[in-house]
């Protein structure tokens, strides 16, 4: 695991509780407590033929196209931030909502990448070590967009 060297919470213009929840999540990640899950793999639905939406716990699957969801006899699928919320008993909602556009791109990276659910946990990683450590997740970085463009120019 790398040293640590983060932002603050206030930095970060985020609650304590939050902080210490993406801290916990990073840890997760990066010491394969987490693993990938394809959607497609899944049984998607439940006994009354919807996807369950009901209880959720942390089962260390993750998947960047579904915040937080359990599919029936399959687990619970979260990406960072779902996880982040398991893991640290938080709601990021309010958060978002309140205008935090670094901590919004690190969950939704709009606009960057067609296909989220190719974010590997491994990627997943170093977008959320980047967002603690520089206050933005560096996507385009994390996936090798920039390399690719420098070398189109």
């Amino acid at each position: 695991m790398l040293m640590q060297s983060f932002k603050s919470a206030v930095e970060l213009n985020i609650p304590d509780e939050h902080y210490e929840a993406l801290k916990k999540t990073l840890v997760l990640f990066e010491t394969g407590k987490v693993k990938y899950q394809s959607l497609d793999d899944l049984s998607k639905w439940g006994p009354d033929g919807d996807l369950v939406r009901g209880e959720v716990k942390f089962d260390g699957l993750f998947n960047m196209d579904e915040w937080r969801a359990s599919y029936h006899g399959c687990g619970t699928v979260a990406c960072i931030g779902g996880t982040a919320e398991l893991v640290g008993n938080v709601k990021f909602s309010k958060i978002i909502d309140s205008g935090n556009m670094s901590l919004y791109y690190l969950f939704y990276p709009n606009g960057l990448i067609d296909k989220w659910e190719n974010i590997t946990v491994e990627k997943a990683a170093r977008a959320l070590r980047n967002y603690l450590t520089h206050g933005e997740p560096r996507w385009k970085e994390v996936m090798g967009l920039r390399k690719r463009e420098e070398n189109a120019i």
